[in-house]
């Protein structure tokens, strides 16, 4: 009984992964390799290849990180001194996730990042001013859509929820996706995009493409985000 369990299982996930083709956004990732190199790119411009020793987080964000340099000297960089970085996936956590939009080759490029990084497994983050209330802060932020973040940027938010998961035999095969994001178009600043506001905030969000308003805009719908997002980038020049 429980081989033809385990049978429907692998058969339901490869369905679903396959209908998941669409979901293009990359798994959030929080553990690191303390073997592979990681680039860190500082706002002087200057690259420093290192060993991540231990990352230190603040409600959420990184607040410390402490690393090995090529001369295996202990130092501590500064979030506020980083403009962007690739840090590799630990092996556990990479056997743990599935980066959808790694299986289609037509998605590995954009110009304004290291493509061939983002297809060997490393996780980029960026600087990028973020809108609290009011204010905006700066912070590291880690990009769900690298490879086609050109007109628009989707960050990781650690404190969202997710919405209910689908399993059999303790496989997750369906669902689990997260209710908020942090996003950005353009040069301005990111800002929480929620999926209860989504659907009343879809027009104004796109009101730049036409066509794809045209195509959603009856019934947008949160778990098609990504594909807006990414049908977005290509229709607008």
């Amino acid at each position: 009984m429980r081989k033809i369990i385990l049978l429907f299982a692998a058969i339901l996930v490869s369905a679903v992964a396959f209908q998941a083709m669409a979901q293009h956004f990359s798994q959030p990732t929080s553990f690191f390799s303390e073997k592979k190199t990681s680039y860190v790119t500082k706002k002087d411009g200057t690259t420093q290849e290192v060993k991540i020793e231990k990352l230190t987080y603040k409600k959420g964000q990184i607040s410390e990180i402490k690393v090995k340099d090529t001369e295996k000297k202990k130092i501590k960089i500064k979030p506020a001194d980083i403009e962007y970085m690739y840090l590799p996936q630990s092996g556990w956590d990479k056997l743990n996730k599935l980066d959808n939009f790694l299986s289609d080759a037509t998605l590995w490029h954009s110009d304004s990042i290291d493509n061939q990084k983002i297809a060997d497994g490393y996780v980029y983050f960026e600087s990028t001013d973020v809108m609290f209330g009011k204010k905006s802060k700066k912070f590291l932020m880690q990009v769900l859509n690298p490879t086609f973040s050109a007109k628009v940027k989707v960050y990781y938010d650690p404190f969202a929820s997710e919405t209910a998961s689908i399993g059999v035999a303790g496989i997750k095969v369906a669902g689990g996706d997260a209710k908020s994001y942090y996003f950005k178009k353009a040069n301005g600043a990111a800002y929480k995009l929620t999926k209860n506001a989504y659907k009343k905030e879809f027009k104004e969000i796109w009101s730049d493409c036409p066509a794809l308003i045209e195509k959603y805009g009856e019934d947008p719908k949160w778990t098609d985000f990504d594909k807006h997002v990414f049908e977005y980038t290509n229709l607008v020049k």
